[in-house]
């Protein structure tokens, strides 16, 4: 037990999470998509705290997920967008890929599955605050990636400022 509060306080102590409200004031309205009831919590696990908030955004058969989870700066959750974003990764098979990218000038990464035309974002705003999305039954990840673009990046930021 030592061993996992040890790798969740690692870069987070002292930090506190903002308020899931705050985050939740940030899922945007997007011209065109239907936002759906916002849900999110706030707590605390061995001292450390964290935040998140979701909303499903619909358009016609298109329906995505989008998550925002406030870290409060634990590197465990951080680090893999050191790893693949920064970092170049490509991934290619015959299932999908999964490759780093940019967006709003903020790393992230995506993932694609050919077979259940599903697919993930990934991106960390200030170092500290993850936006996720994900959705299914899409014919690409364009739907994902105008559902996090939508997202206040500066705004988000501002909050631990």
């Amino acid at each position: 037990m030592q061993n996992l509060q040890q790798m969740l306080q690692q870069g987070g102590q002292g930090a506190k999470a903002v308020e899931y409200t705050a985050l939740q004031a940030l899922l945007p309205d997007i011209a065109g998509w239907e936002k759906g009831e916002a849900d999110g919590e706030q707590g605390e696990m061995m001292g450390v705290s964290y935040a998140r908030t979701e909303a499903s955004y619909n358009r016609g058969d298109v329906n995505v997920k989008l998550e925002i989870i406030d870290t409060a700066l634990i590197q465990a959750m951080v680090m893999p967008f050191s790893m693949m974003a920064r970092g170049g990764f490509n991934e290619k098979s015959d299932e999908g890929y999964k490759r780093g990218t940019t967006i709003n000038g903020n790393p992230g990464w995506e993932e694609w599955e050919h077979q259940t035309q599903s697919g993930d974002v990934n991106v960390l705003v200030a170092n500290r605050f993850i936006v996720h999305a994900s959705g299914h039954d899409l014919p690409n990840l364009d739907p994902i990636r105008a559902v996090v673009t939508a997202v206040p990046a500066a705004r988000l930021a501002a909050l631990v400022k």
